[in-house]
Protein backbone atom coordinates (compact mmCIF):
# COMPACT_ATOMS: atom_id res chain seq x y z
CA UNK A 1 0.00 0.00 0.00
CA UNK A 2 0.83 3.34 -0.89
CA UNK A 3 1.13 6.60 0.79
CA UNK A 4 1.75 10.21 0.47
CA UNK A 5 5.60 9.39 0.98
CA UNK A 6 5.46 6.80 -1.11
CA UNK A 7 4.26 9.24 -3.47
CA UNK A 8 6.80 11.71 -3.03
CA UNK A 9 9.51 8.85 -3.77
CA UNK A 10 7.75 8.35 -7.02
CA UNK A 11 6.71 11.68 -8.29
CA UNK A 12 8.54 14.04 -6.17
CA UNK A 13 11.08 14.42 -9.40
CA UNK A 14 8.21 15.47 -11.86
CA UNK A 15 8.01 18.92 -12.34
CA UNK A 16 4.28 20.76 -11.61
CA UNK A 17 5.03 21.32 -15.78
CA UNK A 18 4.65 17.90 -16.57
CA UNK A 19 1.80 16.77 -13.62
CA UNK A 20 -0.68 19.51 -12.88
CA UNK A 21 -1.08 19.86 -8.90
CA UNK A 22 -3.09 17.16 -7.23
CA UNK A 23 -5.00 16.10 -4.17
CA UNK A 24 -2.27 14.26 -2.89
CA UNK A 25 0.01 17.94 -3.19
CA UNK A 26 -2.30 19.38 -0.84
CA UNK A 27 -2.20 16.70 1.45
CA UNK A 28 1.71 17.04 1.56
CA UNK A 29 1.46 20.79 2.13
CA UNK A 30 -1.26 20.40 4.38
CA UNK A 31 1.13 18.46 6.49
CA UNK A 32 4.03 20.37 6.23
CA UNK A 33 2.45 23.24 8.06
CA UNK A 34 2.68 21.07 11.27
CA UNK A 35 5.91 21.38 11.38
CA UNK A 36 7.73 24.39 13.83
CA UNK A 37 9.39 26.72 11.58
CA UNK A 38 10.06 29.32 14.27
CA UNK A 39 13.63 28.33 14.78
CA UNK A 40 14.13 28.97 10.61
CA UNK A 41 11.50 31.75 10.82
CA UNK A 42 14.29 34.91 10.46
CA UNK A 43 15.54 32.77 7.42
CA UNK A 44 12.13 33.32 5.94
CA UNK A 45 11.49 33.51 2.72
CA UNK A 46 13.41 31.02 1.58
CA UNK A 47 13.56 28.00 -0.49
CA UNK A 48 12.95 24.44 1.10
CA UNK A 49 15.75 23.40 0.28
CA UNK A 50 17.56 25.48 2.46
CA UNK A 51 15.71 24.94 5.32
CA UNK A 52 18.40 22.61 6.72
CA UNK A 53 18.25 23.85 10.45
CA UNK A 54 16.04 25.52 12.62
CA UNK A 55 12.79 23.36 11.74
CA UNK A 56 11.48 21.06 14.36
CA UNK A 57 8.71 18.21 13.08
CA UNK A 58 6.51 17.85 16.63
CA UNK A 59 4.15 15.06 17.45
CA UNK A 60 4.55 12.62 14.33
CA UNK A 61 8.51 13.33 14.38
CA UNK A 62 9.41 10.13 12.43
CA UNK A 63 7.11 10.62 9.55
CA UNK A 64 7.20 14.56 9.49
CA UNK A 65 10.86 14.21 9.47
CA UNK A 66 10.36 12.06 6.29
CA UNK A 67 7.87 14.20 4.47
CA UNK A 68 10.17 17.52 4.74
CA UNK A 69 13.38 15.20 3.59
CA UNK A 70 11.55 14.11 0.73
CA UNK A 71 9.79 17.04 -0.35
CA UNK A 72 12.60 19.42 0.16
CA UNK A 73 14.96 16.94 -2.16
CA UNK A 74 12.66 16.89 -4.81
CA UNK A 75 12.43 18.88 -8.00
CA UNK A 76 8.11 19.53 -7.76
CA UNK A 77 8.80 21.25 -3.97
CA UNK A 78 12.28 21.60 -3.36
CA UNK A 79 12.21 24.88 -4.86
CA UNK A 80 8.84 26.10 -3.23
CA UNK A 81 9.49 29.64 -1.32
CA UNK A 82 9.01 28.72 2.64
CA UNK A 83 7.03 32.44 3.82
CA UNK A 84 5.03 33.88 6.33
CA UNK A 85 5.37 32.20 9.45
CA UNK A 86 2.77 32.51 11.82
CA UNK A 87 2.38 30.55 15.08
CA UNK A 88 -0.07 32.04 17.94
CA UNK A 89 -0.63 30.21 21.18
CA UNK A 90 -2.83 31.87 23.97
CA UNK A 91 -4.59 30.02 26.59
CA UNK A 92 -6.22 33.34 27.82
CA UNK A 93 -8.07 33.78 24.44
CA UNK A 94 -8.21 29.75 24.04
CA UNK A 95 -6.53 30.32 20.69
CA UNK A 96 -4.00 27.82 19.27
CA UNK A 97 -3.12 28.83 15.45
CA UNK A 98 -0.14 28.31 12.86
CA UNK A 99 0.09 28.98 9.48
CA UNK A 100 2.71 28.82 6.59
CA UNK A 101 2.72 29.56 3.24
CA UNK A 102 4.39 28.16 -0.10
CA UNK A 103 5.09 29.78 -3.15
CA UNK A 104 5.55 27.41 -5.74
CA UNK A 105 8.05 26.91 -8.48
CA UNK A 106 4.34 27.00 -10.77
CA UNK A 107 3.80 30.78 -9.73
CA UNK A 108 0.72 29.58 -7.64
CA UNK A 109 0.95 29.87 -3.20
CA UNK A 110 -0.57 27.16 -1.31
CA UNK A 111 -1.82 28.84 2.42
CA UNK A 112 -1.54 26.05 4.53
CA UNK A 113 -2.98 25.87 7.94
CA UNK A 114 -1.99 23.71 11.25
CA UNK A 115 -4.54 21.43 12.63
CA UNK A 116 -4.98 20.99 16.31
CA UNK A 117 -2.22 20.10 18.38
CA UNK A 118 -1.71 18.25 21.83
CA UNK A 119 -2.17 20.86 23.55
CA UNK A 120 -5.40 21.16 26.26
CA UNK A 121 -6.19 25.15 24.71
CA UNK A 122 -6.41 23.81 21.02
CA UNK A 123 -8.97 20.70 21.94
CA UNK A 124 -11.00 23.04 23.85
CA UNK A 125 -11.02 25.43 21.10
CA UNK A 126 -12.05 22.32 18.61
CA UNK A 127 -14.91 22.13 21.35
CA UNK A 128 -15.83 25.80 20.81
CA UNK A 129 -16.42 25.23 17.04
CA UNK A 130 -19.98 23.59 18.26
CA UNK A 131 -21.12 26.87 20.15
CA UNK A 132 -18.99 29.79 18.50
CA UNK A 133 -18.38 31.25 15.40
CA UNK A 134 -16.09 32.47 14.58
CA UNK A 135 -13.85 31.15 17.36
CA UNK A 136 -10.46 33.01 17.90
CA UNK A 137 -8.27 30.74 15.21
CA UNK A 138 -10.96 31.40 12.59
CA UNK A 139 -10.65 35.23 13.18
CA UNK A 140 -6.46 34.68 12.88
CA UNK A 141 -7.20 32.66 9.76
CA UNK A 142 -9.26 35.24 7.92
CA UNK A 143 -6.60 38.03 8.62
CA UNK A 144 -3.74 35.87 7.67
CA UNK A 145 -5.13 34.51 4.34
CA UNK A 146 -5.72 38.51 3.46
CA UNK A 147 -2.67 39.80 4.75
CA UNK A 148 -0.49 37.59 2.69
CA UNK A 149 -2.69 36.42 0.27
CA UNK A 150 -2.38 40.54 -1.07
CA UNK A 151 1.72 40.15 -0.68
CA UNK A 152 1.86 37.99 -2.91
CA UNK A 153 -0.41 38.71 -6.11
CA UNK A 154 -0.90 35.13 -7.59
CA UNK A 155 -2.79 32.08 -7.46
CA UNK A 156 -3.79 31.07 -4.33
CA UNK A 157 -4.58 27.13 -3.21
CA UNK A 158 -5.81 27.26 0.31
CA UNK A 159 -5.75 23.85 2.77
CA UNK A 160 -5.00 21.96 6.42
CA UNK A 161 -5.76 18.83 8.00
CA UNK A 162 -8.16 18.60 10.75
CA UNK A 163 -8.88 22.29 12.21
CA UNK A 164 -6.71 23.36 9.56
CA UNK A 165 -9.31 22.22 7.11
CA UNK A 166 -11.83 24.36 8.71
CA UNK A 167 -9.70 27.57 8.91
CA UNK A 168 -9.11 26.99 5.37
CA UNK A 169 -12.53 27.22 4.91
CA UNK A 170 -13.54 30.26 6.50
CA UNK A 171 -9.86 31.79 6.09
CA UNK A 172 -10.97 31.61 2.28
CA UNK A 173 -14.90 32.66 3.13
CA UNK A 174 -14.34 35.48 5.14
CA UNK A 175 -10.87 37.03 3.70
CA UNK A 176 -10.97 40.19 2.03
CA UNK A 177 -12.71 40.34 -1.85
CA UNK A 178 -9.73 40.88 -4.03
CA UNK A 179 -7.69 37.71 -2.22
CA UNK A 180 -10.73 35.65 -2.32
CA UNK A 181 -10.75 36.19 -6.26
CA UNK A 182 -7.39 34.97 -6.46
CA UNK A 183 -8.90 31.61 -4.77
CA UNK A 184 -7.85 28.22 -7.16
CA UNK A 185 -9.06 25.51 -4.86
CA UNK A 186 -9.76 25.21 -0.96
CA UNK A 187 -9.08 22.00 0.63
CA UNK A 188 -10.07 20.39 3.56
CA UNK A 189 -8.30 17.34 4.85
CA UNK A 190 -10.69 15.59 7.24
CA UNK A 191 -11.58 19.44 8.73
CA UNK A 192 -14.98 19.70 10.76
CA UNK A 193 -17.80 21.90 9.53
CA UNK A 194 -19.35 24.50 10.49
CA UNK A 195 -22.60 26.21 12.04
CA UNK A 196 -25.79 26.52 9.29
CA UNK A 197 -25.02 30.36 9.67
CA UNK A 198 -21.82 30.03 8.37
CA UNK A 199 -22.97 27.82 5.46
CA UNK A 200 -25.79 29.97 4.67
CA UNK A 201 -23.81 33.30 4.78
CA UNK A 202 -22.92 35.23 1.43
CA UNK A 203 -18.80 34.44 1.78
CA UNK A 204 -19.72 30.64 2.65
CA UNK A 205 -21.80 30.43 -0.65
CA UNK A 206 -19.02 32.78 -2.93
CA UNK A 207 -15.76 30.38 -2.01
CA UNK A 208 -18.54 26.95 -2.06
CA UNK A 209 -17.80 25.76 -5.79
CA UNK A 210 -14.08 25.94 -4.92
CA UNK A 211 -13.75 23.97 -1.87
CA UNK A 212 -12.65 20.04 -2.20
CA UNK A 213 -13.04 17.86 0.77
CA UNK A 214 -11.35 14.58 1.90
CA UNK A 215 -12.25 12.21 4.72
CA UNK A 216 -10.78 8.62 5.43
CA UNK A 217 -13.50 5.73 5.17
CA UNK A 218 -14.11 5.95 8.91
CA UNK A 219 -13.97 9.46 9.30
CA UNK A 220 -14.86 10.90 13.30
CA UNK A 221 -13.51 14.24 12.50
CA UNK A 222 -14.40 15.30 9.08
CA UNK A 223 -18.19 14.30 9.71
CA UNK A 224 -18.44 16.57 12.94
CA UNK A 225 -21.00 19.80 12.07
CA UNK A 226 -22.41 21.01 8.86
CA UNK A 227 -21.02 20.58 5.73
CA UNK A 228 -22.98 20.66 2.21
CA UNK A 229 -19.94 20.82 0.04
CA UNK A 230 -19.12 16.90 -2.22
CA UNK A 231 -16.88 14.68 -0.37
CA UNK A 232 -14.32 12.23 -1.35
CA UNK A 233 -14.15 9.51 0.52
CA UNK A 234 -10.10 8.29 0.66
CA UNK A 235 -9.22 4.69 1.89
CA UNK A 236 -6.70 4.07 5.05
CA UNK A 237 -4.61 1.55 6.04
CA UNK A 238 -5.23 2.51 9.65
CA UNK A 239 -8.50 1.74 11.77
CA UNK A 240 -10.89 3.72 13.70
CA UNK A 241 -8.99 6.86 15.39
CA UNK A 242 -6.29 6.22 13.85
CA UNK A 243 -7.44 6.74 9.91
CA UNK A 244 -7.40 10.79 11.13
CA UNK A 245 -3.55 10.16 10.36
CA UNK A 246 -3.10 11.43 7.02
CA UNK A 247 -0.49 9.41 6.47
CA UNK A 248 -2.48 6.35 6.61
CA UNK A 249 -4.31 7.85 3.23
CA UNK A 250 -3.72 5.23 0.44
CA UNK A 251 -2.98 6.98 -2.79
CA UNK A 252 -2.24 5.13 -6.31
CA UNK A 253 -0.76 6.86 -8.99
CA UNK A 254 -1.39 10.80 -9.16
CA UNK A 255 -4.58 10.44 -6.65
CA UNK A 256 -6.05 8.99 -3.53
CA UNK A 257 -7.31 5.46 -3.04
CA UNK A 258 -11.52 6.31 -2.86
CA UNK A 259 -14.72 4.69 -1.68
CA UNK A 260 -18.14 4.91 -2.30
CA UNK A 261 -19.09 5.25 1.49
CA UNK A 262 -18.17 5.89 4.73
CA UNK A 263 -18.19 3.04 7.18
CA UNK A 264 -20.66 2.21 9.69
CA UNK A 265 -18.40 3.39 13.01
CA UNK A 266 -18.04 6.88 11.23
CA UNK A 267 -22.40 7.13 10.11
CA UNK A 268 -22.85 6.28 14.28
CA UNK A 269 -20.40 9.30 14.96
CA UNK A 270 -22.01 11.44 12.89
CA UNK A 271 -25.20 10.76 13.51
CA UNK A 272 -24.61 10.59 17.20
CA UNK A 273 -23.23 14.48 17.32
CA UNK A 274 -26.34 15.60 15.24
CA UNK A 275 -28.45 13.81 17.95
CA UNK A 276 -26.21 15.36 20.65
CA UNK A 277 -26.49 18.77 19.54
CA UNK A 278 -30.56 18.27 19.43
CA UNK A 279 -30.37 17.31 23.37
CA UNK A 280 -27.88 19.88 24.13
CA UNK A 281 -27.84 24.04 24.24
CA UNK A 282 -25.27 25.87 22.76
CA UNK A 283 -24.81 27.53 26.21
CA UNK A 284 -25.21 23.94 27.97
CA UNK A 285 -22.23 22.96 25.20
CA UNK A 286 -20.22 25.78 26.45
CA UNK A 287 -21.04 25.69 30.29
CA UNK A 288 -19.92 21.67 29.84
CA UNK A 289 -16.60 22.48 27.76
CA UNK A 290 -15.17 25.07 30.43
CA UNK A 291 -15.89 22.54 33.24
CA UNK A 292 -14.36 19.67 31.19
CA UNK A 293 -10.58 21.69 30.63
CA UNK A 294 -10.87 23.08 33.97
CA UNK A 295 -10.83 19.60 35.31
CA UNK A 296 -8.09 18.40 32.50
CA UNK A 297 -6.15 21.34 33.18
CA UNK A 298 -6.69 20.69 37.40
CA UNK A 299 -2.99 19.76 37.47
CA UNK A 300 -1.53 22.33 35.31
CA UNK A 301 -0.98 19.82 32.28
CA UNK A 302 -0.63 21.77 29.06
CA UNK A 303 -1.16 18.81 26.66
CA UNK A 304 -2.76 15.18 26.41
CA UNK A 305 0.35 14.10 26.48
CA UNK A 306 0.63 15.66 29.98
CA UNK A 307 -2.32 13.88 31.20
CA UNK A 308 -1.16 10.20 29.62
CA UNK A 309 2.78 10.34 31.13
CA UNK A 310 1.73 11.59 34.54
CA UNK A 311 -0.48 9.75 36.99
CA UNK A 312 -0.48 13.03 38.85
CA UNK A 313 -2.39 14.46 36.50
CA UNK A 314 -5.31 12.07 36.54
CA UNK A 315 -5.43 12.43 40.70
CA UNK A 316 -5.87 16.14 39.99
CA UNK A 317 -8.39 15.86 37.77
CA UNK A 318 -10.48 12.76 39.74
CA UNK A 319 -9.75 15.80 42.99
CA UNK A 320 -11.47 18.72 40.88
CA UNK A 321 -14.55 16.62 39.86
CA UNK A 322 -15.19 15.58 43.63
CA UNK A 323 -14.51 19.26 44.46
CA UNK A 324 -17.43 20.51 42.51
CA UNK A 325 -20.29 21.67 43.97
CA UNK A 326 -22.98 19.02 44.52
CA UNK A 327 -25.04 21.33 41.25
CA UNK A 328 -22.35 21.20 39.05
CA UNK A 329 -21.45 17.10 39.67
CA UNK A 330 -24.99 16.35 39.21
CA UNK A 331 -24.95 18.57 35.81
CA UNK A 332 -21.42 16.72 34.55
CA UNK A 333 -23.07 13.46 35.36
CA UNK A 334 -26.00 14.28 33.10
CA UNK A 335 -23.70 15.08 30.57
CA UNK A 336 -21.97 11.92 30.46
CA UNK A 337 -25.18 10.68 29.86
CA UNK A 338 -26.04 12.52 27.40
CA UNK A 339 -23.10 11.87 25.42
CA UNK A 340 -23.48 7.97 25.76
CA UNK A 341 -27.44 7.99 25.11
CA UNK A 342 -26.59 10.20 22.20
CA UNK A 343 -23.83 7.24 21.08
CA UNK A 344 -26.40 4.66 21.30
CA UNK A 345 -29.02 6.27 19.68
CA UNK A 346 -26.68 7.05 16.33
CA UNK A 347 -25.43 3.30 16.65
CA UNK A 348 -29.61 2.20 16.34
CA UNK A 349 -30.17 4.48 13.63
CA UNK A 350 -26.96 3.69 11.38
CA UNK A 351 -27.32 0.20 11.89
CA UNK A 352 -31.21 0.67 10.49
CA UNK A 353 -29.94 2.79 7.75
CA UNK A 354 -27.41 -0.42 6.56
CA UNK A 355 -30.11 -2.99 6.90
CA UNK A 356 -32.77 -1.11 4.80
CA UNK A 357 -29.84 -0.72 2.76
CA UNK A 358 -29.11 -4.30 1.74
CA UNK A 359 -32.57 -5.16 1.66
CA UNK A 360 -33.29 -2.61 -1.01
CA UNK A 361 -30.09 -4.23 -2.74
CA UNK A 362 -30.84 -7.46 -2.52
CA UNK A 363 -34.84 -6.50 -4.01
CA UNK A 364 -33.23 -4.40 -6.68
CA UNK A 365 -30.74 -7.78 -7.85
CA UNK A 366 -33.83 -9.73 -7.67
CA UNK A 367 -36.04 -7.43 -9.71
CA UNK A 368 -38.27 -6.69 -7.73
CA UNK A 369 -37.58 -2.94 -6.65
CA UNK A 370 -41.31 -1.70 -5.45
CA UNK A 371 -42.02 -4.57 -3.07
Amino acid sequence: MSDMLDYLRAFGQTPFSARPFNAVDNLVLAQLSYLDYSGAAEKMPCALNKLDSGVTFGVMEKDNKALFSLAAGSARFGGSTALGYADVFSKEHTSQFAAVCFRLVDGSAYVSFRGTDSTLVGWKEDFMLSFTTPVPAQVLAAEYLSRVGRALGCPLRVGGHSKGGNLAIYAAAFCSRPVQDDIVAVYSNDGPGFEKRVLESEEYLRIKPRIRRFIPESSAVGILMDSDSEVCIVKSSAFGLGQHNPYSWQTAGEGFVTRSETSMSSEIISLSQRDWFKCLSEDKRRQYTDMLFDILSAGNARTLRDIRRDPGQLVSAVRAVMNLPAEDRANLTEFVKQVFSSLYAGGSAAVKRKYASMVDFIKLKLGRPDE
